[in-house]
């Protein structure tokens, strides 16, 4: 008896371990690489006004790429982004979110406040996105005084992703966890730090940090002075990443992350102009960019109309050229591109019913349903959106949609009149679609009779 209780012990104890190593590693992110992906992206920094324009650009002969987008953590308000978000849905972009905090008196980005892991999880939490990933790049260049408080700080910076990384992955498992980029072209001084150096120095504060990435962000950059031939290979070439990627190689504890090239491009000046720029993406992207680790590069930047980075601009000041876009911009567009298929959810929820217990035969009848939509995409009730009613003797007068369109995150609302030609108990099945997929289907029970039975039913139930 002994012995037995032992092996069932031990075989418990196994399974145990299987199963939780198991369950531990599994993620709900997707590696974008694993569907036809359009890697084409460019960050914008206004989306209310960039995004249409953005994705002329990036989805020109294809569909689904991407934008990189700069929020603040004192621009975290819900309603503002649901509705970029509902924007980047029906123009298909697919956003990464760098988040950030604020600059301090001193023109420094402020480091993270003790509640801001929990807070961006919140928020992010309460967003629709338009694919199943959710990216969220978690800070930028912090090898950089500048960008962290005014002091280099890999061991606090490695704290923060850690934490940032659990708060959103405890919201949920579809939040795609990316590093904060750092500026290959640094050298370790007062206030900046050798890239390889700060990568080592987190990993050494926390160890496993890099290996709870999702993916791989990387500002390749083509340097000196953004200027170099695409043609130019190594730390401060547009294939940049390859380098960091080898530095942290054997803290990866052998995962292949997608890379995220979120930060690149050439800048305007007396060495370079604009058709020299366009050859050099055209080139880029045919050569380099072609790797198949790649799952996106963002050039840096659509729109920047101030001197500080316009050199970097896709977009034109119209009123002294003549014209919207660089000539890089149209080059991009003509791409041969891979028409993108993200994988995105189409889910239902909290679907409400006032179906009724009795009808009285021959005599129509008001129904109403409402359901959230709960998933990736958007609803159309004048072309997929579909409610259908299966029953033997009720049948659909007519049906009314509350909203053509419904949102991730928005409520749908149908209205549809019944009437039943028979007596009798009736199961009725209720169906929804968009377009061919089934949402839900629920089967209820209506009770048909005549107006004298119904009212013979009252007085019954009144009298006793």
């Amino acid at each position: 008896m002994k012995r037995n209780c032992l092996k069932i012990f031990v075989v418990f104890w196994m399974l145990t371990m299987v199963l939780g190593t198991h369950i531990k590693n599994v993620s709900a992110v997707s590696d974008p690489r694993n569907q036809p992906n359009n890697k084409v992206c460019v960050g914008i920094l206004s989306p209310e006004t960039d995004v249409v324009e953005a994705a002329a650009m990036v989805n020109a002969k294809s569909d689904w790429g991407y934008v990189v987008v700069v929020i603040k953590v004192d621009e975290r308000n819900v309603d503002r982004w649901q509705g970029i978000l509902n924007q980047m849905s029906k123009k298909h972009i697919i956003p990464i979110f760098r988040i950030a905090t604020i600059f301090d008196s001193s023109g420094n980005w402020q480091k993270p406040g003790v509640n801001d892991a929990d807070e961006w999880a919140d928020f992010f939490s309460k967003l629709y996105f338009p694919t199943k990933n959710k990216y969220i790049q978690v800070y930028n260049e912090v090898n950089r005084a500048g960008e962290w408080g005014g002091h280099v700080d890999p061991a606090e910076y490695a704290a923060e992703l850690s934490k940032t990384i659990d708060a959103l992955k405890d919201k949920g498992d579809d939040f795609f966890l990316l590093n904060a980029p750092l500026d290959l072209a640094l050298a370790t001084s007062s206030d900046s730090m050798d890239a390889g150096r700060y990568f080592d120095l987190m990993e050494e504060a926390r160890h496993g940090i890099f290996a709870k990435l999702d993916g791989w962000a990387s500002h390749s950059y083509p340097n000196p002075n953004f200027s170099a031939s695409p043609e130019k290979s190594g730390r401060l070439g547009i294939d940049g990443y390859n380098w960091e990627l080898a530095q942290v190689e054997k803290y990866l504890g052998g995962k292949n992350l997608s890379v995220f090239i979120t930060e690149t491009g050439w800048k305007r000046s007396e060495l370079l102009d604009e058709n020299q720029i366009a050859e050099y993406f055209a080139k880029a992207f045919s050569e380099v960019w072609s790797d198949s680790r790649i799952a996106s590069v963002c050039p840096f930047v659509f729109n920047y109309p101030d001197p500080l980075f316009n050199q970097f601009s896709f977009k034109t000041d119209s009123k002294v050229l003549g014209r919207t876009y660089y000539n890089y911009y149209y080059k991009i567009q003509d791409l041969s591109k891979i028409v993108g298929s993200p994988t995105r959810d189409n889910l239902l929820s909290d679907l409400n019913l006032s179906f009724p217990q009795f009808v009285i035969r021959d005599q129509m009848k008001t129904v109403f349903f409402t359901f959230k939509n709960s998933g990736n995409f958007i609803w159309n009730a004048r072309e997929g959106l579909s409610l259908n009613v299966a029953a033997d003797g009720v049948f659909v007068l007519n049906k009314h949609w509350g909203q053509d369109e419904v949102y991730p995150g928005q409520e749908a609302s149908v209205e549809i009149s019944i009437v039943s030609s028979k007596t009798g108990d009736i199961p009725v099945v209720i169906s929804l679609f968009d377009r061919d997929q089934k949402l839900s289907e629920k089967e209820v029970f209506v009770k048909s009779e005549t107006r004298w039975a119904r009212l013979i039913r009252i007085v019954t139930a009144l009298i006793s």
